[in-house]
């Protein structure tokens, strides 16, 4: 690896947690087609179904150059015969009224915001690479759940601004092209083997997992950390910083 430039950080799970676990992003679902159910008379296991469709259908085969965001409306009101410029209306309204409820079930991870500060003293550019499926509302009230809304982040990925979504390798490649920089210049820190980790690492981008390596994992990170504490350490020990 060359000189560092770039750290990307995934939020869920990394920087922030919920006390839900990997039920917080079907709740979130769930309470979302019941919002869209409401406003429009369809059923909400129709819209819930719909929705997911739609989401295993973008990551499979990025948008661009549409927004997640413009293709996901697009797809669904195509599912559901409804206009693309309704269900923008009830989404942009769904994040204003009601996703302040999930703020009960998320946390800070203990550690991140400190290692965070001491980063941005680095004169590195530092990134949150969240797999951009909520809007950009939804994400900036997560980190502020996590207590990291005020960092001055260079980027901050969410629906509104990505052409490709987690685990496609086009995610990263659009953000080293957003930060002008090589793969042997950057790394990502993340706790998902299949989203964080095997994408990142197929460009040639450094990879640092947070958690317990498990055997069956075929792609290994460069470095395995078991929590964000130790992240300054290693960067150190590395000679990353």
């Amino acid at each position: 690896m060359g000189l560092l430039r770039l750290i990307l950080f995934d939020l869920d799970g990394t920087l922030g947690y919920s006390s839900l676990g990997a039920e917080f992003a079907d709740a979130i679902l769930f309470d979302y087609a019941r919002f869209i159910s409401e406003n429009t008379g369809i059923g909400t296991k129709r819209i819930a179904k719909a929705i997911l469709e739609v989401i295993i259908e973008l990551k499979k085969k990025p948008p661009k150059p549409k927004t997640i965001t413009e293709a996901f409306l697009e797809l669904l009101g195509k599912k559901l015969d409804e206009s693309k410029a309704e269900l923008e209306i009830i989404t942009n309204k769904y994040y204003e009224t009601q996703f302040d409820k999930f703020g009960e079930f998320y946390k800070p991870i203990s550690g991140a915001r400190e290692i965070l500060i001491e980063l941005f003293k680095q004169n590195l550019k530092i990134g949150i690479a969240t797999d951009p499926i909520t809007k950009r509302p939804g994400v900036l009230k997560r980190l502020q759940w996590a207590n990291l809304i005020d960092l001055p982040f260079h980027y901050i990925t969410s629906a509104d601004n990505m052409h490709a979504a987690k685990p496609h390798p086009l995610f990263y490649k659009e953000l080293l092209e957003i930060f002008n920089v090589a793969p042997h210049e950057t790394i990502m820190v993340g706790d998902k083997i299949d989203n964080d980790i095997i994408p990142a690492k197929s460009l040639g981008i450094t990879t640092i997992y947070i958690g317990d390596l498990k055997s069956e994992n075929l792609t290994v990170p460069d470095y395995t950390i078991s929590n964000i504490k130790q992240l300054l350490e290693l960067l150190r020990k590395e000679k990353f910083v």
